[in-house]
């Protein structure tokens, strides 16, 4: 049972990590979307620090080389012998910061998030300085729902390294989550202060906007975005869903438009233009709009997807698609 309470913890918080504009919708996914979405999730995230082993630069011989063997064990996904020989490093150095880092990635992995908070914690208390073991702690807290903890030792990251935009933006969204609205707005907008075309950012805002009733704050923010990509279908379609909450119907029907033209084959805007059509009093068009939508729909149909996140949904390493930010 706990673990099915972590599990959804953890589900939530990946959702709410990597939101793309108003993320309330479930999008009707076709056949001709698969190469689309796969591209959106499968781009290189950005970490702070990579969720990878660390090799001991200093102590006994004898634990450096049990270090390094488990480190070789964990590239190829043998955790039980990594763990081995990373608990006989730290039973020969206990003081070692990077071995009990190790043990957690082990457990982080494995989805002992309990383990792996106590590991991660251990090795901050060793190694107060690095910033890297208060950011494994926080990501493990967070995924494990406890939101508090995760501030705690994000702020501590923040601390030593003088901040970043990733590290606003986290700690952003763990006070959204926690309908901390204010101080989720604080901390996006010291991300944006930073770098002021941080796409995570200003999604979240804009979404934090909308979903508190600033949506004319959130018109700004979202055309601001326009300005920085705009061929991206999710922004027209964000505000699109905007200008119908306030009723200025033409403005919609127009961002709709937009969006299907910038994507021929997906049905979902098509659907919110039929809507807006309707509501704007153009029946006719809207009956065509709904009747093609439908028939994209049912020829290409192949599921219905809720904008999935590869890297936070389930706390598995992903190397292959880890871009770490240099400090």
């Amino acid at each position: 049972m706990r673990l099915s309470n972590r599990i959804t913890a953890l589900t939530i918080l990946g959702l709410m990590f990597y939101l793309v504009g108003v993320a309330t919708a479930c999008h009707e996914l076709t056949a001709r979307d698969r190469t689309f979405w796969q591209e959106m999730y499968n781009k290189p995230k950005s970490f702070l620090f990579a969720f990878t082993p660390i090799s001991i630069s200093s102590g006994p011989e004898k634990a450096r080389v049990l270090n390094e063997k488990g480190i070789q064990a964990f590239v190829k996904g043998i955790y039980p012998e990594a763990k081995k020989f990373f608990l006989q490093a730290a039973e020969i150095n206990s003081d070692e910061a990077a071995v009990y880092h190790n043990l957690a990635l082990i457990s982080y992995t494995r989805v002992k998030l309990d383990q792996a908070q106590l590991y991660w914690v251990k090795s901050s208390k060793l190694d107060p300085k690095n910033p890297r073991y208060h950011y494994h702690a926080a990501t493990a807290f967070g995924h494990d729902g406890k939101i508090d903890k995760a501030i705690t030792e994000y702020e501590h990251t923040l601390q030593i390294t003088g901040g970043s935009p990733e590290l606003f933006n986290k700690v952003g969204q763990l006070h959204e989550f926690s309908n901390r609205h204010s101080q989720a707005e604080k901390f996006f907008k010291q991300a944006l202060a930073i770098n002021p075309y941080y796409k995570q950012s200003l999604q979240n805002i804009a979404r934090l906007y909308v979903s508190t009733g600033k949506y004319r704050k959130s018109e700004a923010v979202y055309l601001k975005m326009l300005d920085i990509d705009g061929d991206d279908v999710e922004i027209y379609i964000s505000l699109g869903k905007i200008y119908s909450q306030l009723g200025e119907d033409q403005l919609a029907v127009k961002f709709f438009r937009k969006a299907v033209k910038k994507r021929l084959d997906y049905p979902y805007p098509r659907f919110l233009l039929a809507d807006a059509l309707k509501k704007a009093g153009d029946g006719e068009k809207a009956a065509t709009m709904l009747k093609l939508a439908q028939t994209i729909q049912r020829d290409n149909y192949i599921g219905c997807i809720i904008d999935p996140t590869a890297d936070t949904n389930v706390p598995t390493i992903q190397t292959k698609n880890l871009r770490v930010i240099p400090q």
